[in-house]
């Protein structure tokens, strides 16, 4: 006869009476959006009890966590897709200036003159070094977020940081497109 069979009804049984294994459970579902009420129809555990676990184990803060390490994941995986599209555009820069620099090398011009060659060459280089600067400031970026997240533990001081930093990464992403 194991424990819970010992308490009775699962309605009058203590936070030990419940394996712990049942606690990690029931705050991992919330940490991920799940209402008590299902965690309740899942787990079969009392509201009155995933209430008090709720206030007790500080879910709240986990579920914080949870959701900003979540939205540090989609950050990432957006400057990850930003960075391929960058770097398809780095191969395009590359072509450009090799384009130029064969116009400049090669007497049968593929270009009106050598000043046009040039040009071509300068737009490509141009390309190249504005697309690794705008790299090394995402990757900063990225670090500083993850320093932040790590060092600040109140979560309404960290939820300003993070709207300050998002806003300012979108003012230097409006500077940084050409009108």
């Amino acid at each position: 006869m194991g424990k819970r069979d010992k308490e009775g009804d699962s309605k009058t049984r203590g936070s030990s009476a419940w394996p712990k294994e049942v606690r990690e459970q029931a705050k991992d579902l919330f940490g991920q959006g799940t209402s008590i009420e299902d965690i309740n129809s899942q787990l079969e555990v009392p509201i009155d009890t995933l209430k008090s676990w709720r206030y007790r184990y500080n879910w709240s803060d986990f579920k914080k966590n949870v959701n900003s390490n979540a939205e540090l994941e989609v950050f990432e995986d957006s400057i990850s897709t930003l960075t391929e599209s960058k770097r398809q555009l780095m191969s395009g820069y590359k072509l450009i200036a090799m384009a130029g620099q064969d116009g400049i090398l090669d007497d049968e011009l593929r270009f009106r003159d050598k000043k046009q060659a040039v040009d071509t060459l300068v737009v490509g280089l141009k390309g190249q070094v504005e697309l690794r600067g705008s790299e090394l400031t995402n990757e900063f970026l990225v670090d500083v977020a993850k320093i932040i997240r790590d060092e600040v533990t109140d979560v309404i001081t960290l939820q300003r940081i993070g709207e300050k930093l998002v806003a300012l990464g979108k003012l230097y992403n409006q500077r940084a497109i050409p009108s």
